[in-house]
């Protein structure tokens, strides 16, 4: 993963170039990621957030470390709500958003959800049932099935 600064100088943040599982806690730019990347959020303080296959979300800091915050991984699939959020199973973080308030939201595509929570806190599902089968017309979130949720905004 790249960046290109205001004076056009592109930087590698994430990813050594080899595609495999990421250690962490280590600088995120000498750690492996899978070469897909499936969701992407900066946060104000311009920390990244990043989902790669891996059935996990990951964070680079502000110092260039990379930890790792939500999802099992290796293990797809859903469980965790109520408890913390690195021993939950997410399915295909497809989006992230950070909100202003350090809530981090997921698009939980494969799992039909809309998730949120805080680093080192706990994950709880905020839209989406599991079932595919959309509903149409007004509902609440938490109780409407919403299909392979692929983006969120904040």
């Amino acid at each position: 993963m790249r960046k290109i600064d205001t004076e056009g100088i592109i930087t590698t943040v994430a990813g050594n170039g080899i595609s495999g599982g990421t250690s962490f806690n280590k600088l995120a730019n000498e750690t492996s990621l899978k070469k897909d990347l499936y969701g992407l959020g900066v946060s104000d303080d311009e920390e990244l957030f990043i989902s790669d296959g891996q059935y996990i979300v990951k964070r680079v800091d502000k110092v260039g470390k990379i930890w790792h915050i939500a999802g099992t991984v290796g293990v797809g699939g859903f469980s965790g709500d109520g408890g913390p959020a690195t021993s939950a199973r997410t399915n295909q973080v497809y989006g992230i958003a950070v909100t202003n308030n350090g809530e981090i939201i997921l698009a939980d595509s494969e799992n039909n959800r809309i998730r949120k929570f805080r680093i080192g806190g706990n994950i709880e599902t905020i839209a989406g049932t599991g079932a595919t089968n959309l509903n149409i017309g007004p509902g609440v979130a938490f109780s409407t099935a919403i299909a392979s949720p692929r983006s969120v905004a904040f």
